[in-house]
Parts: structure tokens; C-alpha cells; sequence
């Protein structure tokens, strides 16, 4: 079951408030498809991985840069329990090597990140 909560806004009392909102909206769309296209090239390497076959440079790129990513965030959230200081400062610098990753691989592999940037600042 889904829960989710409707709310009417007038168009003429709240442009600027609409414009903030459709630009969310936006982001939103383009980090799920972001993911969703990690999340069906980490199945396909791992298909691949499984069967025998040998992968490509940028690959085997992404699957250390998503593990590094994964364990810097892990030690990161184990640092800030046994310290239970700032929550925000140790997520937001794993977040940001997360995103120097992705860039260079998007870059490695020649995709354009100029939109896609968008939705990881």
C-alpha cells in the first residue's frame, strides 16, 4: 500500500512557489532514472561476473567506485554513532566523493554530464 498526500496550491498567489516545486519535480525524475540505470548496469556486470565473462575498463570502474562509495558511507555513519556529533557534515563529504565518481565514469565512458549533473548537485 502506498501512502500519499494531496495538496491544492492556486496558481496565482504562488507562482514562485510552483516554479520551486516543478524544479524538485524535475530532479527527482532524473535521480530515479539515475539509479535505476546503476542499478540495471550493476545487475548486468553482475550477470556477467557470473557467467565467466571478463569486463570492460569502465565496468570494473564502476563497481570499485560503487564499493568504495558503500564503504566510505559505512564509515562514515560508524564514525558519527561512536562520536553522535554532526549528522550532516560525514553524509554530505561521502555523498560528494560518491559524486566525483560517478562524474568520472560518465566522463571515462563519454556521456554527457551536463544535464546529469544537475541532479547530483
Amino acid at each position: 500500500m502506498i501512502l500519499s498526500e494531496e495538496h491544492r496550491i492556486k496558481k496565482h498567489n504562488n507562482a514562485e512557489l510552483l516554479r520551486e516545486i516543478d524544479n524538485y519535480c524535475y530532479k527527482v525524475k532524473n535521480l530515479s532514472n539515475s539509479i535505476n540505470y546503476l542499478i540495471k548496469q550493476c545487475y548486468r556486470i553482475h550477470t556477467k561476473i557470473k557467467n565467466g565473462k571478463t569486463l570492460e575498463e569502465w565496468e570494473d570502474e564502476l563497481i570499485r567506485a560503487i564499493n568504495s562509495g558503500i564503504t566510505e558511507y559505512n564509515l562514515g555513519r560508524s564514525e558519527r554513532n561512536a562520536e553522535s556529533g554532526s549528522r550532516s557534515t560525514g553524509r554530505q563529504q561521502n555523498m560528494g566523493k560518491i559524486r566525483r565518481s560517478l562524474r568520472n565514469i560518465r566522463m571515462y565512458r563519454g556521456i554527457s554530464t551536463q544535464k546529469q549533473e544537475e541532479v547530483l548537485l
